[in-house]
């Protein structure tokens, strides 16, 4: 029930990003999968509530979501890397 709305103040707020650490993403909604391979790619940064979520479960279960690579890429790195001011 909580899915659209943060789409929706992650779409609306340049500054409001959408963490997905915590859900393994084989239990991630549709529509926040539709977002993060669409208008919402790099508003979307990937974690896991490791060690509850293993690192390679979690990303197994990314591939399977049929992201664009570019969609992939922001999940995974590049949305981080411009949030938290990361060196490159």
């Amino acid at each position: 029930p909580w899915v659209e709305e943060l789409i929706a103040l992650a779409w609306k707020h340049p500054n409001v990003y959408i963490a997905v650490s915590g859900h393994a993403p084989k239990y991630w909604d549709k529509s926040l999968v539709h977002f993060m391979n669409s208008r919402g790619i790099g508003k979307v940064m990937w974690g896991t509530d490791y060690p509850l979520i293993l690192h390679e479960e979690s990303l197994t279960q990314i591939e399977q979501l049929g992201l664009k690579p570019e969609a992939k890429w922001a999940l995974l790195r590049e949305t981080a890397v411009k949030v938290f001011k990361f060196e490159e």
